[in-house]
């Protein structure tokens, strides 16, 4: 995860997302949005290194869950769907990058067990899903943060309609599981409430 934060944040800096020189630099401001693949692994990893400090985030662990299940499925679809243009399947970089993405979903579920006593209630759940709404609003309502590197190539081949379409369902996916683990129509003991 280390190595993939680096990397991804590396990789954004070479497409010029952080170079005020280049067409696709994005202001400071908006930077934990532009790069989503390696924040969402760093907070990742700051929801296990404090789990494994023996102490706990809901908010942090309920976040990274979420994003890792979103990013990991959303950059599936993009090399799915779009494996000529980015040459998924061709051996290059972008080949490794579709494969650890697929890792990122499974990953999220290694922060499942405790999140299932973490207490969550459903205007919880709400915020945190009104906040992953906004996530995929900026990058496809406005002001359109990601992804730089593939706007283009997404307008030659569809105009970017696969993913303008299935982003949001892709997010809705995240959020369900998300209640699904952490069920809030139960206590922290995992009794119902009802009873």
């Amino acid at each position: 995860n280390v190595a993939g934060m680096l990397f991804g944040w590396y990789y954004y800096f070479d497409v010029g997302q952080f170079d005020p020189a280049s067409r696709y630099f994005e202001h400071p401001l908006w930077w934990p949005l532009v790069a989503d693949s390696p924040n969402a692994l760093a907070v990742f990893v700051a929801a296990v290194v404090l789990r494994l400090a023996g102490r706990r985030s809901k908010v942090l662990a309920g976040v990274a869950f979420c994003l890792n299940v979103y990013v990991g499925l959303w950059t599936t679809l993009l090399f799915t769907g779009y494996p000529e243009v980015l040459g998924t399947y061709d051996g290059t970089t972008n080949s490794v990058l579709f494969v650890t993405h697929l890792g990122m979903p499974l990953q999220a579920l290694l922060l499942a067990p405790s999140m299932r006593r973490d207490g969550w209630k459903w205007a919880g759940c709400a915020i945190l899903a009104m906040g992953l709404a906004a996530f995929v609003a900026v990058d496809y309502l406005g002001p359109h943060l990601h992804p730089a590197p593939f706007v283009d190539q997404d307008v030659r081949v569809d105009g970017g309609r696969l993913l303008h379409v299935v982003s949001p369902w892709l997010m809705a996916t995240a959020v369900l599981a998300f209640v699904a683990v952490v069920a809030p129509w139960k206590n922290r003991a995992g009794q119902r409430l009802s009873e």
